[in-house]
Formats: structure tokens, sequence, C-alpha cells
């Protein structure tokens, strides 16, 4: 999957891994915040794992059960070149630790509807109103 594969609708985007527990859970739960402040607003919400090794298409559908993650959230897994590329277009700063965990940035990225950056907040328990306007702002229609 491509970036250019998310267009039509806004996407909020985070890189996370399923064995987190601590920065990853608060992200995806700041995903949802945003989405029940923007309403009807139709949104995707997209999860790209840091550890493809460890996060097997299994792994990720428990990881998705466990967080209760409907039909509007995909999750990715990708080489690690892909994932690395990925992280330094959006901004996002990673490295895994000698104990397992991943200490990784905790960024929540918007797409508008084009698949352009629209905004960035941080995650874990931010307000989440300027990605809430920001939203609201790349729901208008992309020429």
């Amino acid at each position: 999957m491509k970036l250019a594969d998310l267009r039509g609708r806004p996407v909020l985007l985070a890189m996370v891994y399923a064995d987190c527990g601590t920065a990853c859970p608060m992200i995806i739960h700041d995903m949802k915040r945003i989405a029940e402040q923007v309403g009807g607003v139709p949104l995707r919400h997209v999860l790209v794992t840091l550890d493809p090794e460890r996060d097997t298409p299994e792994h990720l559908r428990r990881f998705r059960q466990m967080h209760e993650l409907g039909t509007d959230w995909t999750l990715l897994r990708g080489s690690d070149d892909a994932i690395q590329t990925l992280a330094a277009l959006l901004g996002v700063r990673y490295r895994a630790d000698a104990d397992g965990t991943i200490a990784h940035s905790n960024l929540i990225t918007l797409l508008d509807a084009g698949g352009d950056g629209a905004a960035q907040q941080e995650g874990r328990g931010a307000e989440p109103a300027a990605a809430v306007a920001a939203l609201l702002a790349a729901t208008r229609p992309t020429r």
C-alpha cells in the first residue's frame, strides 16, 4: 500500500507497535477522541507498525480486537526500509531498545482527502482541538 492509496477521505495515521504498553494505547485513545469530536466526518484511521517482525498479521488481529478497532481502522506492516521511509516522511523518530521495547515519537498525523499532510499532533493525552479544527478544514472537497 502507498500513501496515495489512502486518498479520498481524511486519514488519521500513527506509527505504533502492538506490544507497547504505554504510549501506543494512549495514541489510539487520542485518535478515537479526535474521531468522536468530529462527529459524522468520514474518516479513516491507519496504524503502521514499527515492529513488523513481531507484529505478524495474526498478532495485529489480536491487537485490533483488544483495542476494539472497527472496520474504519487499517493496520499495516511493511519492510524495514518502507517503515524507515514513512517514519522519516512523517518526522517519527524511533529506536529499538535491548529489552524489546521501541522508543518512538508519539505523533498523530492528519492527511487530508488528497493525501497531503494537513496537521500533526503529539499523542498521549494531548487536547485534540487543533487536530479537530485541521480535520474539519481537511474535509473540504479536493480538486
